[in-house]
C-alpha cells in the first residue's frame, strides 16, 4: 500500500484508537500513551499491508498486540497466598488462614474473574469445606476432574495475584446503546438490550476487540458470575459470537463521536441524495402504489419515508458489497453508542 494512503488511513483512525485505549485504561494520559504506541506500531508495519481494504482488520490486530504487550509491562510482583499444589481428599480451612492475609482482597478479586467451571469447585472446596468426593457427587463429574479443576484454578489464581489489574472506564462510566437502523428479518438486539445496561456494556467492551469473559469483567468492573447469563443469551441470539473462549460483537456499533463527524462530513451529500430521492418518488409515486403494499391508513409523508428508507438501505448495502466484496446476511443490525 502506498505511503501517502497508509498515512491518511492511520491519521483518520486516531480518534477511534484513542476511544479503544480509553476504554482499557484508568487515566486519559495512559490512553494517550497507549494509542501513540499503537499508531507507531502501525507506521512501522504498514509496508506489510498490501491492500487498503484490509486496513481495519490489520489495525485492530496491531492494536490488540500492542495492548497485550502493554499489559505485560505493567505486571508487578506481589506476595503470593500459599495455596498448596497437593489436593487432599478432605476439606481445607483456607478461608480461616486467609483472613489474616493482606492479600485476601486480591484473592477475592481473582475469584470474581474465574469462569463457572473453576469457580464452582473452588468455592465448594475452599469455602464450603466439601471433600473432593462430595463435590464430585454434587456436580456430577469424576473425582479426578474435580482435582484437575482445583489444580487449574489455583494456577489461574496465583498468576492473577501476581498481576496488576487495570479496570476500564466502563467500570465507572457505563455507556448506553440505541437502535440505529435495521434490515429485514428478526432483530434480537432491541429485545435483549433495550433495558439491559449489562448487556449493552458487554457489547461495548468487545466491539473492537475479541475479549475473554475475564477481560470483559475487568473492563466493566463486574464479576464474571454476573455476566455469564447475559453472555450466553447474547450468543444464543446471534448478537454476540464466541470462538476459542473469546467474544466479539455481531452488531455494528457507531460511537457518538463517529456519528457526529460522519454527519458533518456527509451533510452536502445528504442534501443531494434527498433531492434525487424526492424527484424519483414524485415521478414514480403512482407506480410504487400500484405494487400493492400501500396501507390505506398510512399518511402520504409516512409512506414516502418508508420508501426512502428502503432506497437508502439498498444503496448502502449494494455499495458495501461492491466495496468489500462480501455477501450480507438477510438479518443485519446496527446500534449507536453513547459513552
Amino acid at each position: 500500500m502506498e505511503k501517502e494512503l497508509s498515512d491518511k488511513l492511520i491519521a483518520g483512525a486516531a480518534k477511534m484508537l484513542f476511544t479503544y485505549c480509553r476504554g482499557r485504561t484508568r487515566l486519559k494520559e495512559e490512553a494517550e500513551d497507549l494509542s501513540q504506541d499503537i499508531m507507531l506500531a502501525l507506521l512501522k508495519s504498514r509496508e506489510s499491508l498490501l491492500d487498503d481494504r484490509a486496513f481495519y482488520g490489520f489495525m485492530w490486530a496491531v492494536a490488540r498486540n500492542v495492548y497485550r504487550d502493554w499489559c505485560k509491562k505493567r505486571v508487578k510482583a506481589v506476595a503470593e497466598v500459599a495455596l498448596d499444589e497437593h489436593v487432599p481428599d478432605s476439606h481445607a480451612s483456607v478461608p480461616e488462614l486467609l483472613e489474616k492475609d493482606a492479600n485476601l482482597r486480591v484473592l477475592y478479586r481473582e475469584l470474581s474473574l474465574l469462569t463457572l467451571q473453576y469457580r464452582r469447585v473452588t468455592v465448594l472446596y475452599y469455602f464450603d469445606s466439601l471433600a473432593v468426593a462430595d463435590i464430585s457427587k454434587s456436580l456430577g463429574i469424576s473425582e479426578s476432574m474435580v482435582k484437575f479443576l482445583l489444580f487449574k484454578s489455583r494456577k489461574i489464581l496465583k498468576e492473577g495475584m501476581n498481576m496488576e489489574r487495570v479496570s476500564g472506564n466502563l467500570s465507572y462510566n457505563p455507556g448506553s446503546l440505541q437502535l440505529r437502523f435495521w434490515g429485514t428479518g428478526r432483530n434480537p438486539f432491541w429485545k435483549l438490550c433495550k433495558d439491559n445496561l449489562i448487556a449493552q456494556n458487554i457489547l461495548l467492551a468487545c466491539c473492537n476487540d475479541r475479549c475473554t469473559a475475564e477481560e470483559i469483567s475487568l473492563q466493566m468492573g463486574v464479576s464474571v458470575a454476573y455476566l455469564e447469563h447475559d453472555l450466553n443469551i447474547l450468543c444464543e441470539n446471534g448478537v454476540l459470537t464466541r470462538k476459542n473462549g473469546k467474544y466479539e460483537t455481531a452488531v455494528v456499533i457507531f460511537t457518538e463521536a463517529f456519528s457526529v463527524e460522519a454527519d458533518e462530513k456527509t451533510r452536502a451529500l445528504q442534501g443531494e441524495a434527498a433531492a434525487l430521492i424526492e424527484q424519483f418518488l414524485r415521478e414514480k409515486f403512482a407506480d410504487i402504489k400500484a405494487i400493492g403494499f400501500y396501507r390505506g391508513d398510512e399518511t402520504h409523508n409516512l409512506f414516502l419515508w418508508h420508501i426512502a428508507a428502503i432506497i437508502l438501505e439498498k444503496a448502502v448495502l449494494d455499495r458495501c458489497r461492491e466495496r468489500l466484496n462480501v455477501v450480507f446476511p438477510t438479518r443485519h443490525m446496527g446500534c449507536e453508542a453513547f459513552v
